[in-house]
């Protein structure tokens, strides 16, 4: 389906990039590359690019697209949370990361 698709090709095809250079960052200790990266990349995917979209063919939002949104802010707000607790990301941290991702890709699944 293409959910499935959207949900790990093309999520994981447009992702790469920003891992390679976020891993590449932290080994040289650039920190605010690597998150500038990934943050920018993040905003640049839901703000510019949706909005060239709609500008070419309006996207139809539906009530399963809203509840998505209203769970990715959630997830945003538990991220920025962990982000400032000690100001230090560790390896619990990412644990919960990945935890979050995997819910959040489960959860989809299953409604889809």
């Amino acid at each position: 389906p293409q959910l499935v698709i959207g949900l790990t090709i093309v999520a994981i095809g447009t992702s790469l990039p920003e891992l390679v250079t976020s891993i590449a960052a932290v080994r040289k200790k650039e920190l605010d590359l690597a998150v500038g990266n990934v943050i920018g990349s993040n905003i640049f995917n839901a703000l510019f690019i949706l909005g060239i979209a709609s500008l070419v063919n309006p996207v139809p939002v539906s009530s399963e697209a809203l509840i998505d949104v209203a769970v990715c802010i959630a997830a945003s707000a538990v991220s920025y949370g962990l982000c400032l607790h000690k100001k230090q990301l560790n390896l619990v941290k990412g644990i919960i990361f990945i935890a979050m991702y995997v819910a959040i890709f489960t959860y989809v699944l299953m409604r889809g």
